[in-house]
């Protein structure tokens, strides 16, 4: 066998390993590289399978506690492919902007308290209606979402009255939150799509409104979003 093809045959390997999601021993005999250079050669390979571009390079065991872990006697060279790229802080390196806003729920089952998870999932989440607010001033970047107070102040038929609410009742941090939607559709094959807005959740108890009633929800002095019902 050549060595094109044995650098062909163990990038096919390691390739179809990975979407798999499976693990080997080794490589089969006759795949395996017998120099450095016929190794790298395989890593060239496999890129190009993965139909990524290299946006960098890492180095692997530069340590001898790291060379001792993977059994081997100095560092190596790997490439950084571009969809392995995360943004630092996780999701919130894809956000660009924070807006508030007040959700209108609504359900087509009777009783939400019966229906289970996924019938609730099938009838959109109780997705009705949304107030999508103004972009928040530039200071939440540097904010800790999950400290944010909010003060929704309610004024109408259904009387006047005060309701207040923090970040953190948001899945203990609206982040987390964001991170578990991206989880969540990730695991089902659904992908965000860029400029989607996402909203993270209710920060205080549902507040219950008649028409005619006008809502004011303040965030720490981010930003405020408002809403009239009317009939």
């Amino acid at each position: 066998m050549s060595s094109t093809e044995k650098i062909e045959r163990g990038a096919t390997a390691v390739h179809q390993l990975g979407l798999q999601g499976a693990a080997i021993d080794a490589l089969p005999a006759e795949a395996v590289p017998a120099t450095r250079a016929e190794a790298y050669a395989m890593q060239t390979r496999y890129a190009e399978l993965e139909g990524q571009p290299t946006l960098g390079w890492k180095i692997a065991a530069t340590s001898e506690a790291g060379q001792r872990h993977i059994n081997v006697d100095g560092p190596i060279g790997g490439r950084v492919l571009a969809d392995r790229v995360q943004a630092d802080g996780e999701v919130m390196g894809a956000v660009t902007a924070l807006h508030f806003g007040i959700e209108l729920p609504s359900s087509r089952f009777t009783d939400v308290t019966t229906a289970g998870a996924l019938q609730m999932i099938a009838d959109n989440a109780c997705g009705h209606r949304f107030v999508l607010g103004p972009a928040a001033e530039d200071s939440w970047i540097s904010a800790d979402l999950f400290g944010v107070s909010m003060v929704a102040d309610v004024d109408g038929p259904s009387g006047r009255r005060t309701i207040e609410g923090v970040g953190r009742n948001v899945l203990g941090d609206p982040v987390a939150a964001l991170t578990w939607l991206a989880n969540e559709l990730s695991a089902v094959d659904i992908g965000l799509a860029a400029d989607d807005f996402i909203t993270t959740g209710t920060c205080s108890e549902p507040i219950p409104v008649e028409p005619g009633d006008s809502v004011s929800a303040k965030f720490d002095g981010l930003g405020t979003v408002t809403c009239t019902f009317v009939a």
